[in-house]
């Protein structure tokens, strides 16, 4: 028969009996409670701190940070502010946790409804907070780092990543890297996927400042997983926008491939693409398709 909770440590029988377990979720051991908010948006998850003292720091300690700025309904200065303790919080030596997962979705839209100082504040934290995680231990436990960049209309608003020159990326274990609406240097870029030994999906979508993406196995043993969707018009002849894809044959890893308005795309060798298990439509501006085997784009 069914029991249903009334009060802390009170469960009712269904013949309407009350007895008492002593035990509450409060009571379970912090390793189940920070599961339990690993699931839990980021508002959410701080939310659980006014549940009683045993949830008061769970938030903190949890391994995966989601901040999106949709989450705080408009409020973009409380966004930020979140977003800046909490990731003070685990740069603090005495409070530092290993971070397994970091999204970071904010808005930088280009319309006259929103001020300078808003975007110049979201710059801001950007600058500082997105190197410190990439380049420092906070990112050497990491297995996805997604970075989103929303403005709500085209052309997007593209926020210029720029790590140091003279610190080293951290993210050995990364397997996750999204990008969306990021202005990365070739040679950036080139740094990050080095230093990510181990990555399985690699996505990019309205990024600039690429030239060449080269898809090989000795840059990417373990790919499973590409997209990349470049936003431009599918005949532009502006030479900045071009992009050229290389994938070569090596790379037998491949699941799933998804490309969209990319100026060039070139495979190296013959490709039988024996592990694709979906294939996405594949619009090109020019093609290069030599000695390509058993496969069709679509």
């Amino acid at each position: 028969r069914g029991m249903m909770k009334r009060a802390k440590g009170v469960v009712v029988d269904g013949d309407g009996s009350e007895y008492s377990t002593g035990k509450s979720i409060s009571d379970l051991p912090e390793e189940l409670l920070q599961r339990i908010v690993y699931f839990l948006s980021q508002g959410d998850a701080v939310r659980t701190s006014v549940l009683s003292k045993s949830w008061r720091h769970v938030w903190c300690t949890r391994p995966n940070l989601d901040f999106s700025e949709t989450a705080f309904r408009g409020n973009k200065h409380e966004f930020l502010s979140a977003v800046e303790k909490t990731l003070q919080r685990y740069r603090n030596p005495v409070d530092a946790q290993p971070l397994s997962e970091f999204h970071l979705s904010i808005s930088l839209p280009l319309d006259e409804h929103h001020r300078d100082d808003e975007i110049e504040e979201s710059v801001l934290v950007l600058d500082k907070w997105i190197p410190i995680v990439l380049t420092t231990t906070m990112g050497a436990t990491l297995d996805k780092f997604r970075l989103s960049i929303v403005s709500g209309k085209y052309p997007s608003f593209v926020y210029d990543l720029i790590l140091p020159i003279d610190k080293k990326i951290q993210c050995e274990r990364l397997r996750v890297l999204s990008l969306q609406n990021v202005f990365i240097k070739q040679e950036c870029f080139d740094k990050m996927v080095l230093s990510c030994p181990l990555l399985t999906t690699l996505s990019l979508e309205g990024c600039r400042g690429l030239k060449t993406i080269k898809l090989e196995k000795r840059l990417y043993k373990h790919l499973n997983h590409f997209t990349f969707i470049n936003h431009i018009e599918e005949y532009d002849d502006d030479e900045r926008t071009i992009v050229v894809v290389e994938i070569h044959d090596d790379v037998q890893t491949l699941e799933t491939i998804k490309i969209v308005f990319v100026a060039a795309i070139h495979f190296h060798g013959g490709h039988k693409f024996n592990n694709l298990k979906n294939t996405y439509p594949i619009r090109l501006v020019r093609t290069s398709l030599h000695e390509v085997e058993h496969h069709t784009i679509y």
